[in-house]
């Protein structure tokens, strides 16, 4: 259960401002989850494109029968929102639901299992600091970087309540395209080749392609973000242009396909990918995943739901690799809004259920 130590915790970890950039708060953050671990965990340290990521280990570095993932960096937010707010059966405050809540109801369950364990079973949590930019610097580089064993990966960072199981996660496709035309007069515009309009006619027909639809529809979305033109005088028609468009798309697609589609609109255009991240497809053919469903309907009294989730998470990195991979969460939203929230009942059922699960496991081992 969740106690008040439990929501101190969750209160020093809102204060912590640790937005992308403020490395200095984002290590002590990793710090304040390391003093409320067991005291005979240690841990590796990570360091890439500074930003800091801590792999904690009960008992081997290299192998993992359950691995937790959680991330400390939030969005920016009012100076306000990094006050822990309660409001009856709700915490609210910047990162409260994605994703510091989580992280303290995983770091009890964790404390609440080894109390009457007897560490057949090796349980990690990876802390990374860079979810919110992507990932690539954390969990993906730390993958990348050891050769971990991981049984079950656990990424509370997906999802509206504990029921909600992710079954599948678009892709991400952050891109750049430029153009280069021929700068002319205004007043003579056949002289030159406007590299701006020319441009805009590619995002267009990139946007008609692949248009928003509704939460309903589960697609491939393109989104414009930004556009620029070279600025020569008023009375000069632009030379270059370049705009930054962001894919979220499904697993019936792929870069590649995105790619030729924009190629063949016009060949003048550049293409430069700028990040690039997987389809997170998990499966319900685990024995793991299937324990874990038992436990979530023992103690909440309902099954799981298999649902596909339009977000993005570090569930990706894992997936990609072929371990097995839960995103779920407790009960909460609004994230990164001025009303984000999470439940703390739901808060305390998930810690029961992590507990639980880690239970079972180390009973059948």
């Amino acid at each position: 259960m969740i106690l008040e130590n439990n929501i101190k915790f969750l209160k020093e970890l809102v204060s912590l401002r640790t937005i992308t950039g403020e490395h200095e708060c984002q290590k002590k953050a990793i710090a304040v989850i390391k003093k409320n671990l067991p005291m005979f965990f240690k841990s590796v340290s990570y360091c890439n494109n500074r930003y800091n990521s801590e792999l904690f280990y009960s008992s081997d570095k290299n192998k993992f029968d359950v691995l937790f993932a959680v991330h400390v960096d939030v969005v920016v937010g009012k100076k306000e929102l990094f006050e822990l707010r309660k409001e009856t059966d709700r915490l609210c405050g910047r990162g409260v639901f994605d994703m510091k809540g989580p992280t303290v109801a995983i770091v009890n369950s964790i404390n609440d299992f080894y109390k009457i364990s007897n560490r057949k079973i090796s349980v990690g949590l990876l802390v990374t600091s860079d979810e919110e930019r992507g990932g690539f610097s954390g969990t993906g580089f730390v993958l990348n970087k050891s050769r971990l064993d991981i049984g079950l990966a656990i990424v509370p960072d997906g999802g509206e309540n504990l029921n909600s199981l992710i079954m599948e996660e678009k892709g991400v496709l952050d891109m750049e395209l430029s153009y280069r035309g021929i700068s002319s007069h205004v007043s003579r515009p056949w002289n030159g080749k406007n590299a701006a309009e020319n441009l805009a006619r590619v995002v267009n027909k990139i946007i008609d392609h692949f248009p928003k639809g509704n939460e309903k529809q589960w697609k491939t979305i393109a989104s414009l973000i930004e556009f620029k033109s070279e600025f020569i005088a008023e009375n000069v028609i632009p030379s270059f242009a370049k705009a930054r468009m962001i894919f979220r798309y499904t697993k019936k697609d792929s870069t590649e396909k995105i790619l030729k589609f924009i190629k063949l609109l016009d060949k003048a255009v550049d293409i430069k990918v700028l990040a690039h991240g997987d389809v997170f497809v998990a499966s319900n053919k685990n024995n793991l995943v299937q324990i874990y469903r038992d436990i979530v309907k023992l103690k909440t009294g309902k099954s799981c739901l298999s649902e596909k989730y339009h977000s993005a998470c570090d569930g990706r990195f894992f997936s990609s690799r072929g371990i097995p991979t839960i995103i779920t969460r407790p009960l909460g939203g609004d994230a990164h809004s001025d009303n984000e929230w999470i439940s703390i009942s739901s808060l305390a059922t998930f810690s029961d259920i992590l507990t639980g699960f880690l239970e079972k496991i180390e009973k059948l081992k």
